[in-house]
């Protein structure tokens, strides 16, 4: 599963979306505001923002690194995530 496709199941979304229609179900956030599950996206990959702590944030995304599909937890460092836009969905649920 891409990384798309892993955020549109994780949030229910009832349909897959890309990275690029992602933008059609969520809103510009400020990075300050980032809740556990907004998304961080760009126009090549999309990650859930988790948590965040004094070095980057915390995200789980689908992968293909090392030749595996898979969803991964892993620390992101605030000057990566500097190249995504944060996003929060216009219909959240908890």
């Amino acid at each position: 599963m891409n990384c798309s496709g892993y955020v549109s199941r994780v949030r229910r979304l009832g349909t897959k979306h890309s990275t690029h229609t992602l933008n059609n179900v969520s809103h510009v956030i400020s990075k300050a505001s980032l809740l556990s599950m907004d998304i961080l996206n760009r126009s090549s990959h999309v990650m859930l923002h988790r948590s965040r702590s004094g070095n980057g944030y915390r995200v789980a995304e689908s992968t293909t690194a090392d030749s595996h599909d898979r969803v991964v937890f892993r620390w992101v460092a605030y000057s990566d995530g500097n190249l995504f836009t944060p996003r929060r969905y216009d219909n959240v649920w908890s």
